[in-house]
């Protein structure tokens, strides 16, 4: 990948083409991944959804003790 700088807030990016490739697989292996991609996706779609229920409840702490957010500028 390689990378020109525009000006102070744009970068220009160049990719390599990616190169065609086959493969093979078994219906076995494609079921197991299926299966394996699945539950990553939801132990991640839990871990996130604790996270944002931590942040919910540090928000309305906030609220509750009158904290805002500094003002933009």
């Amino acid at each position: 990948m390689k990378t020109t700088k525009i000006d102070d807030y744009t970068i220009e990016v160049t990719k390599n083409k990616v190169v065609t490739s086959t493969s093979t697989y078994d219906i076995d292996f494609l079921l197991n991944q299926k299966i394996a991609i699945q539950k990553s996706l939801d132990d991640f779609t839990v871990a996130k959804l604790t996270e944002l229920a931590e942040i919910d409840e540090l928000l309305a702490q906030c609220a509750t003790l009158g904290i805002k957010a500094r003002p933009l500028g």
